[in-house]
């Protein structure tokens, strides 16, 4: 795939998770749950692969498990994973 190809995957994704209730921040992270959904994963899964340094890369903010929209679309399109 293409930076290009990417990109316009990308916003084509970012456009299409309103229409699937899935709520983005201004600067594009999602909650634990709402990856969950996007990435067709139990929140269990997540949270397993969270553990074992496996899955998505993902942050903590104000004890809250989140991740950038970037980061998982890299990870389902790339395998890119937390490190």
């Amino acid at each position: 795939m293409t930076d290009e190809e990417y990109e316009r995957l990308a916003e084509r994704t970012i456009r299409d998770l309103g229409e699937r209730s899935i709520k983005v921040t201004p600067d594009g992270r999602v909650s634990a749950h709402d990856a969950a959904e996007l990435v067709g994963r139990s929140y269990s899964r997540l949270k397993a692969w969270r553990v074992e340094g496996t899955g998505p890369r993902w942050f903590d903010v104000g004890g809250r498990v989140h991740y950038s929209i970037d980061d998982l679309l890299r990870w389902i399109y790339y395998g890119e994973h937390a490190s």
